[in-house]
């Protein structure tokens, strides 16, 4: 069995519960770039185009459902409609192809989202290739191709298809992503076979091996601002700039300083900048 990393509250701190996939769309943005590996039929990719809005959505598939003689209990033959499997899914998208909304690519999907700009994406949704090997090349691929402030989406966040008996991958990869390197969960979609999805996006967040040294470090940065800004608004003493700092701390927020009392003048559109930029810090 795949040793899974465990999540702890810092990974899922702000996430949010929903009921289904399609819900969880209100949480991503509207009238970006999207991609979605594994396209399949084309269902999901309908629900996406019309709850986004995409300006651009590109669909990567290996396009050869068509060559297995039987889908869901049904021939392929007849799902497909006597098409190929790259033929239905453009005749069903047939006016976003010729708008230029939305393009396809054929073949294997972490090869051909390579050759697209990093950083392009602004949501790419993943339900390719279930094996952790497969899950973590597009993942991993995935990850530079979208913006550092982009989504990334997993279907099927569990650990195998309790129907078929057969191991998935995107549990260990998707901890994986948010215990070493640094990505938080967005939400969880429930679905009513648990094949849920998890939105993972980059986080802040410093290994608790570094907390003391940034801590530190943003401590003894807020007191030098507040030195700096005492002398910009000309309350301060300019000698004390030269001085070594013996104080890495600042008063608490809470304590009110003479320019913050009622009786203080209206700050000034720079001077309000200043001070959230400081509390901030």
């Amino acid at each position: 069995m795949q040793n899974v990393p465990e999540l702890n509250a810092q990974h899922v701190a702000g996430a949010t519960l929903f009921a289904n996939r399609a819900d969880a769309l209100a949480a991503l943005p509207q009238g970006g770039k999207i991609a979605e590996i594994g396209v399949a039929f084309g269902d999901f990719s309908q629900v996406l185009l019309e709850k986004l809005a995409p300006s651009q959505f590109d669909a990567y598939d290996l396009f050869r459902l068509h060559e297995i003689e039987t889908i869901w209990g049904k021939p392929s033959a007849n799902v497909f409609r006597g098409k190929s499997h790259r033929a239905y899914y453009e005749d069903r998208f047939h006016q976003q192809l010729v708008s230029g909304q939305l393009r396809v690519f054929e073949g294997d999907s972490s090869a051909e989202m390579a050759q697209r700009d990093d950083g392009w994406y602004d949501v790419i949704y993943i339900d390719g290739d279930h094996s952790y090997e497969g899950v973590l090349r597009d993942a991993e691929i995935a990850a530079r191709k979208i913006r550092h402030d982009g989504f990334l989406v997993f279907n099927d966040y569990t650990m195998g298809d309790h129907l078929t008996m057969s191991p998935y991958g995107i549990v260990p990869v998707v901890n994986e992503f948010c215990v070493n390197y640094g990505w938080k969960v967005i939400y969880l979609a429930l679905n009513s076979q648990m094949f849920c999805d998890v939105c993972i996006t980059r986080c802040d967040t410093v290994p608790a091996r570094h907390h003391h040294f940034v801590t530190s470090a943003l401590s003894l940065l807020r007191h030098r601002l507040r030195h700096c800004w005492t002398i910009f608004t000309g309350k301060g003493d300019r000698s004390r700039l030269r001085e070594p700092q013996k104080a890495a701390s600042c008063p608490p927020q809470s304590e009110k300083t003479e320019s913050e009392g009622p009786n203080r003048k209206p700050r000034t559109m720079v001077e309000t900048r200043a001070i959230e930029i400081l509390r901030s810090c």
